[in-house]
């Protein structure tokens, strides 16, 4: 991972999983297809929907897991299509 993890990536949410503890799922960050792993807990704000976009701050992998985690997360509403 090339970024220094104190900065801010801006991603969209993949996919979202409910969970009996929140959820968990990805973001993706367009511009380099680097997956992060999230889960409810790292949520700052906002509602975890498919396709919304993701402002949030890269941290490195738990041992034994291959994802970065998106941290601080701060999801918006996603945009309306054909409106």
């Amino acid at each position: 991972m090339s970024s220094a993890s104190s900065s801010r990536r801006q991603g969209v949410l993949l996919f979202w999983h409910l969970s009996e503890h929140g959820g968990f799922g990805k973001v993706i960050v367009l511009s380099t297809r680097e997956l992060f792993f999230i889960h409810r807990k790292m949520i700052l704000s906002g509602e975890p929907i498919v396709g919304s976009p993701v402002s949030f701050i890269p941290l490195p992998p738990l041992e034994g897991a291959i994802n970065w985690r998106a941290s601080e997360a701060i999801i918006s509403k996603p945009a309306k299509v054909g409106v």
